[in-house]
Formats: structure tokens, C-alpha cells, sequence
């Protein structure tokens, strides 16, 4: 159970870390052992590898602008040395993790905290827009750079829409992960 942010400071919102809570006593209830994680000592470096692999991703586009432009640039500026490095610590990632937290599967909010207004994130200059968004989700990231299977499972919350809960696979493959995901939601 993982609900300390990684890639950014955030407060994590109080119904974000119940729907965790009560998503923990459902595994607990079903028989599984739960424990507490933190975050890892390379995450920092991991989002600076995410950041590479995904501007450089976009850094091709034939046409872009405003917000999709500031990426295009941005991964234009990725050294073929930093995206090679940031590739190898994306294929490392998984035997890290592993290694770094002697579990299964994570379980976590799928976001901070609610969804802002429409437009917020484009009122916002492109770095504020860019670190705003991962602050919002500071987890996420971590099972796209690399390339484990993950699954949001929707999680009723008293008094409140119902929110995200974040399951990341470690060991488990996919079939494995939907049926662990099952188990919240029968």
C-alpha cells in the first residue's frame, strides 16, 4: 500500500486515502497481507526518465501548438545519451522495484485529489500545466515508464462520487492483476 506521492509533493486529499483504507480491508478481509510501502530512492530519477521517454515520444510531431508544442520542444531537447539512459532505467525499473519493495502488487489513489475545474490545467503556463497535472497524479507514471500492467478500479466513497483506486502489478501478469482488481470489485 503505497500513499505517499512519488513524482511530486501533493497533499493527498482525505477521501483519496479512505477509499485506500477501506480498498486495504478488502484484500485484508479476502486474506491477503498488506503492508505499508514509501516511496523508493531512484523515484526522482525515474520521473526525470519518464519525462524523457515521453517528450521525446512526441518531439516528432509534424505540427503542434500551445501546450503540445511546449512537449514537442521540450523532448526536442532530449539528447539521444539522455533518452538511451532514460530507456535503460525503464527496462532496469522492474527488477528495481521489485528488489526495492519485496511485493506483489501496489495499491494506491489513482489521483491526489479531485479532478480541478475544466480549463484549470491550460490557465496555467506550460511548466506550471505540466507539474500541476503530476501532482495531481504522482503515481500513475511509475507502471507506464515501466511497462508493468495496471488497473484503475472505481471505489465508492461516503458522502462522495466515487474515486480511483490504483492497482500496479510488480510480479503478477495481467490475468493475475484482474483477478487481484476482482476482489474489489466482485
Amino acid at each position: 500500500v503505497l500513499t505517499d506521492p512519488l513524482f511530486a509533493q501533493a497533499e493527498v486529499a482525505p477521501h483519496m486515502l479512505r477509499a485506500v483504507a477501506e480498498a486495504t480491508a478488502s484484500f485484508e478481509g479476502a486474506g491477503f497481507e498488506t503492508v505499508a510501502i514509501s516511496a523508493y530512492p531512484q523515484a526522482a530519477r525515474t520521473f526525470e526518465a519518464f519525462q524523457h521517454i515521453f517528450t521525446r515520444r512526441l518531439a516528432g510531431l509534424d505540427f503542434a501548438e500551445g501546450y503540445a508544442e511546449w512537449i514537442r520542444a521540450k523532448g526536442r531537447r532530449v539528447t539521444d545519451s539522455e533518452f538511451a539512459a532514460a530507456r535503460a532505467h525503464a527496462a532496469q525499473l522492474p527488477e528495481t522495484l521489485a528488489q526495492e519493495w519485496d511485493v506483489d502488487a501496489i495499491l494506491s489513489p489513482m489521483l491526489a485529489f479531485d479532478p480541478p475545474r475544466r480549463g484549470h490545467f491550460l490557465a496555467l503556463d506550460h511548466q506550471a500545466n505540466f507539474d500541476e497535472q503530476t501532482r495531481w497524479s504522482p503515481w500513475g507514471s511509475l507502471f507506464n515508464v515501466a511497462q508493468l500492467p495496471a488497473i484503475c478500479v472505481p471505489w465508492p466513497v461516503r458522502d462522495h462520487p466515487p474515486v480511483g483506486v490504483h492497482l500496479g502489478s510488480l510480479t503478477l501478469d495481467d490475468a493475475s492483476l484482474l483477478g487481484l482488481a476482482q476482489v474489489l470489485h466482485p
